[in-house]
Parts: structure tokens; C-alpha cells; sequence
């Protein structure tokens, strides 16, 4: 297979060559294609192919660029309407959409999609497409701090769409009788809280920075110090004693920040165990 130099007719010693197969041609400036007004549907570039060979890995149209130096602005390829971008790729790989947002699908209610970009305040952010996207519709929101998940009326977090956890604006529930929220009270039925419970024959101080967990009084103890980064000077402690003591039948906890102290109703007789509870 040949590879030929295209010339243009107006040359010194123009040719006119007849493309074949497999062909490669060297131009020796870039090509500009000015198709010109057209009020008929014709293409300003059209290429047909038949792929028919299973065992061959096909590519339909491949550019191949040698990044040796180029401006940080620079693109691969860039589909414009009336000089303004709409659909551009950087040598990095990157994806440019209309302006600032990305479209996938068409939004129509048989053919759903994404609408990816940001909000007014800079915010990634992805929008179901048929919408108009603004700074309160989105389903998905994140800065480099946090991430937001919106719905209309609520939002399911489960295998398949099955709701195993449901926020709506009232309440947080889930499929499995677990309810925190003004509309339903609350139930525990399978809410689980991280904890650490200290072992039998540790007593004394401990740091445990969760929201759940046991100490141990020594005996004779009066009061117990627990470090925990979760607590501050207005979290809500709630403890109970675990071990039907002689002497030490309450407790109280007084929470500071980074820390809550419990204190016993009376002296322990023996080591007694003390449960506690922090919500903020």
C-alpha cells in the first residue's frame, strides 16, 4: 500500500490521483473543509465503512497526536455551533460538555440520562437531563468537603432501588423497622452504633472516641473520665449502670469538650460497669 503526497490542482505540476485501498497520504499543509451554505441535508464530511471480519479490532476514525509541547487550553477535538464549544476532548483524556455541563441521554421518558457540571457556586454537581439544571434541582452535590444527595420527595439508598434506608423530609427510615424522625418517633429494631466495651478488669479512664460504649469503676471509685472526640460541652450522655452494685446504684455524666466525666451516686463497692450513650 502506497503512501502518497496529495497536491492540490493549483500546484506548479498538479496530479490527479485515484485513492485506493489502504492507501496512506502525507499532506503537506492541514486540510479546511468550507462546504459552504447549504439548504439541502448535505454533509460536509461522510464516511461509510462495512466492518466484516470478527477476529479484526476495528477503528472507525483514530487521531493520533504527539504531545511534544502544547498550551494548557489545547484540544483534541472540538465540536462548535456558531464558535461557541460544545463538545470538546483535552489531550488529558477530559470531557467537555455545553459551556460547563456535559450531557448523557436525551431525558426523554423512554431514553433517561445525566446532565454532569456545576452549580452558580462552583459545586460539582449531576442532574437527571429533561430538566433545566439550577442550584436546587440537582440529585447529586459535592465540594471538597461533603457530598449531598437530593430527591424530590425522598431518597433511597438500597441494592436494586429496594429502600433499605429511606430520607424523607420528616423522617429517616428503613425497610428493616428502623425510624428517627418527628412522623414515626423512633424504633430500633436494627440500628446499629459503633461502640467499644472495656474489658472486665480494666477500670478507670479510658478513651473511646465513639458514640457508644462501657467503662469499668474500680472499686472505692467515685467519678470516671472518658476522652471522646465526638462529645462537646452540649452533647446529651446517657449512662446507666451495668452491674448490680451494693453501693453505686446511678450515675451522672457532665460533658466538656472532648471529654464527659461520670459521676457515681455513691462509692463502688466492687468493679461496676457503666454504659453510656452520646448523641449530639
Amino acid at each position: 500500500m502506497a503512501a502518497l503526497d496529495i497536491l492540490v490542482l493549483n500546484e506548479a505540476t498538479p496530479q490527479i490521483i485515484v485513492p485506493q485501498s489502504g492507501d496512506t497520504y502525507n499532506a503537506p499543509r492541514a486540510f479546511a473543509i468550507a462546504a459552504g451554505t447549504v439548504t439541502t441535508d448535505v454533509n460536509a464530511l461522510n464516511i461509510t465503512q462495512t466492518w466484516n471480519a470478527g477476529g479484526v479490532t476495528f477503528t472507525g476514525l483514530e487521531v493520533n497526536v504527539t504531545n511534544t509541547a502544547s498550551a494548557a487550553a489545547s484540544l483534541l477535538m472540538d465540536l462548535q455551533v456558531g464558535g461557541t464549544s460544545l463538545f470538546s476532548v483535552a489531550p488529558t483524556g477530559g470531557v467537555g460538555g455545553v459551556g460547563t455541563m456535559l450531557k448523557i441521554g436525551t431525558g426523554t421518558t423512554t431514553s433517561a440520562g445525566l446532565q454532569l457540571g456545576h452549580t452558580a457556586s462552583g459545586y460539582g454537581a449531576i442532574w437527571a437531563t429533561g430538566i433545566t439544571p439550577s442550584t436546587v434541582n440537582w440529585a447529586l452535590q459535592t465540594n471538597g468537603n461533603s457530598t449531598y444527595i437530593s430527591g424530590i420527595s425522598a431518597v433511597f439508598i438500597g441494592p436494586g432501588g429496594t429502600g433499605y434506608l429511606e430520607v424523607i423530609s420528616t423522617a429517616l427510615r428503613s425497610a428493616y423497622n428502623v425510624t428517627l424522625g418527628a412522623t414515626g418517633g423512633y424504633e430500633f429494631g436494627g440500628l446499629f452504633l459503633l461502640k467499644t466495651v472495656t474489658a472486665g478488669g480494666t477500670t478507670g479512664a479510658q478513651t473511646i472516641s465513639k458514640p457508644t460504649g462501657t467503662v469499668n469503676f474500680a472499686a472505692a471509685a467515685t467519678s470516671l473520665v472518658v476522652t471522646n472526640t465526638l462529645v462537646t460541652a452540649n452533647s446529651i450522655i446517657q449512662c446507666t449502670v451495668g452491674t448490680n452494685d451494693a453501693t453505686m446504684k446511678s450515675v451522672q455524666a457532665v460533658a466538656a469538650a472532648g471529654s464527659f466525666t461520670i459521676h457515681a451516686n455513691a462509692a463502688a463497692t466492687a468493679e461496676t460497669r457503666v454504659n453510656f450513650l452520646v448523641t449530639n
